[in-house]
């Protein structure tokens, strides 16, 4: 297969007038969009084409991120476009996150998405609820190949009885150790195995050199609550429930909250001022980047980042897990693909969205732009043309994909203000300003508030 490199036409979103919490209104009027879904309304055809297949085509395609992401993916559609008999053409879009997803908003209540395009998890569920996304279950088998790709991979774009997306990429949650520290406390990094195993070493690690912190204190960040998430699953609930009301007890978030709150008191983790500084910080930033820390919880593609930028030689290992916890409670945040309703060309979409996932060129040519790639042949395919650190993300992703994982809910409407009442309190707990059993009672019942109740 030849490769045209062409220059992206850098048409970037124009930012909407509608906030994120005016989303769920903005869908409610996309209708249920069944009867859209084959119709060929909206704008998924271009200039040239009258839907009758005669002529060329031209569709879509959006992503989030910056020009460079862009170009690689325009790139990499190109190369689908040489495959096909059409003579099609895709017309890329993009946007920083934030504008990228008001304008999914407004075109989506117009019933103009884009053909194909790049979704977060947080935001599926309230597209797929609508009816503004194509259905790819008539497609999964035969134009969309999933037999490289878990059968959880399914599970994350499936919406009711409906599988509106799939996973392109995936990142994940992982503990970052510095070598030598840990070897100058006498603990052996690959030992640590359970969250007492991680207590016991920050601990130790912990003023082993001046200025060190024996643990990065990872409770305070608003956007995020992986780490929480795993120990949920561990514990055998679920932050949210199919049906969207929330699946966790006060009991599983008081006893997090414990967790860190006796670190804290143990004088072992980041002052919480510090922690606050470096959330604005960056990964490069970070405390673990910085040589300031023993140990930290990240998410796992962010090694690739800190390697280049940190002086001490440093280990990537999966999450701790609780003694008595489930086994399958095993997760990854996915990068989604999925296409509007209203595109005029389904199997087409479908086609790309296959591409995008499964080839081996593509792969090779996008490589960890957005995350270890969920198609395990592409990750085997990929892993000689990385550097150690892509290499070490990767296979630990591999690695973490062959463990039994049970189906990891989608996050309904109102997922952000659950992380965001996560955040909240937990920063009061860090400032000694709330007890760990009126913050974990608050969580449940400011979540429960913003799911409806449920």
């Amino acid at each position: 297969m030849t490769t045209h490199p062409i220059t992206p036409s850098r048409r970037t979103f124009l930012t909407a007038g509608v906030g994120a919490g005016a989303m769920a209104a903005i869908l409610a009027a996309c209708g249920r969009g069944d009867a859209a879904q084959n119709s060929g309304g909206g704008g998924g055809a271009g200039a040239g084409d009258d839907g009758s297949g005669g002529g060329p085509i031209t569709m879509r395609t959006a992503l989030w991120g910056n020009a460079d992401r862009a170009q690689l993916y325009e790139e990499a559609t190109a190369m689908y476009a040489d495959t096909l008999e059409e003579d099609v053409t895709f017309d890329m879009s993009f946007a920083e996150l934030g504008p990228y997803l008001e304008r999914l908003a407004t075109t989506a209540a117009a019933n103009d998405l884009p053909d194909v395009f790049f979704m977060r998890d947080t935001h599926l569920g309230w597209y797929g609820q609508s009816g503004s996304l194509l259905d790819l279950t008539p497609y999964l088998g035969n134009i969309i190949q999933t037999d490289q790709i878990a059968e959880a991979a399914i599970g994350d774009g499936t919406v009711g009885d409906g599988v509106y997306a799939l996973p392109t990429h995936y990142v994940g949650q992982a503990l970052f150790y510095d070598v030598e520290m840990l070897q100058e406390a006498g603990i052996d990094g690959t030992a640590i195995t359970t969250w007492d195993d991680l207590a016991e070493a920050a601990r130790a690690a912990h003023g082993i050199r001046e200025g060190v912190v024996g643990l990065d204190d990872p409770t305070m960040d608003n956007s995020t609550q992986r780490f929480l998430e795993a120990y949920i699953r561990q514990a055998g609930e679920e932050v949210f429930t199919p049906d969207g009301g929330i699946g966790f007890s006060e009991d599983t978030i008081g006893s997090w909250l414990e967790f860190w709150h006796q670190l804290r008191s143990d004088g072992v983790l980041t002052p919480p001022d510090v922690s606050l500084e470096n959330d604005a910080a960056g990964v490069a930033g970070s405390m673990i980047a910085t040589n300031r820390c023993a140990l930290a919880l990240m998410s796992t593609n962010h090694y690739v980042q800190v390697l280049p930028v940190t002086q001490n030689e440093l280990a990537l290992a999966s999450l701790p897990v609780l003694p008595d916890g489930t086994d399958d409670w095993w997760f990854f945040p996915p990068i989604l693909i999925c296409a509007g309703a209203n595109t005029q060309h389904p199997e087409i979409a479908a086609g790309l969205i296959n591409f995008l996932v499964n080839d081996i060129e593509a792969g090779r040519h996008t490589l960890l732009n957005q995350g270890a790639p969920s198609s395990a042949a592409v990750r085997d395919a990929i892993l000689p043309l990385l550097d150690d650190g892509q290499r070490a993300f990767v296979e630990q992703i591999s690695r973490e994909q062959e463990y039994p994982r049970r189906p990891f809910p989608v996050r309904p409407q109102g997922s952000e203000e659950v992380n965001a009442s996560i955040g909240r309190n937990s920063t009061a707990v860090a400032y000694g300003q709330m007890s760990v059993a009126d913050a974990a009672a608050a969580i449940v019942a400011e979540s429960k508030a913003a799911m409806g109740g449920a």
